[in-house]
């Protein structure tokens, strides 16, 4: 279910009217919202993949969009559609955005980004963090882990999500503590590619 029916019930609420060829994916909402950041907060996914089909096309602009159409006022200042749909629980926008290039590295204005929401995010039902790390990491490069998503996965204390994360990118944890505990101070924090 792409959830498509529910745009048009929304519609009025949001402010956003459908046009010839779609929504734009910059045009705010009434509370001032992107339409594609909207979308990927509430799970449509349908509006989401035509928003993003027509982005333009071309050397990494697309991803560039993605990460760059943000909240522009409010609570959530500076969030991107990813942040929005990890924050959100919304699994399938989420694959959505990561297949069209958006970076789960970026960050909104509190320095918080989408692996942020994946290990701590409140609306992320208990134990399905785990789910939200592996479609982060799902096709995803090494280039797109570094020590500091290794940390924030550390400091969940949720061993299913950390793991998650240090067997999709092949590492290993080479520090533990004299009990070989991986209990460590987060400075003697080594990664092995």
């Amino acid at each position: 279910d792409d959830r498509g029916d529910a745009a048009s019930d929304s519609t009025s609420a949001t402010g956003l009217r459908s046009s010839e060829g779609g929504w734009n994916p910059r045009q705010l909402t009434n509370d001032g919202v992107p339409a594609v950041v909207y979308c990927a907060a509430e799970g449509l996914v349908k509006e989401l993949r035509n928003l993003v089909d027509m982005m333009p096309e071309g050397s990494g602009t697309v991803a560039e969009e993605l990460d760059t159409i943000v909240i522009p006022d409010g609570p959530d200042k500076g969030q991107n559609a990813l942040i929005k749909a990890v924050r959100n629980n919304q699994p399938r926008c989420a694959e959505l955005l990561l297949q069209a290039g958006a970076s789960p590295t970026v960050s909104d204005v509190k320095y918080r980004s989408a692996w942020y929401y994946a290990c701590f995010g409140v609306n992320i039902p208990k134990g399905q963090h785990k789910n939200m790390a592996q479609v982060l990491t799902k096709d995803s490069e090494m280039s797109a882990v570094s020590s500091e998503v290794v940390l924030c996965t550390c400091y969940t204390r949720n061993e299913s999500v950390t793991w998650c994360v240090l067997d999709a990118f092949k590492c290993e944890i080479t520090s533990k503590d004299s009990k070989g505990n991986c209990d460590f101070l987060f400075h003697d924090l080594r990664i092995v590619y």
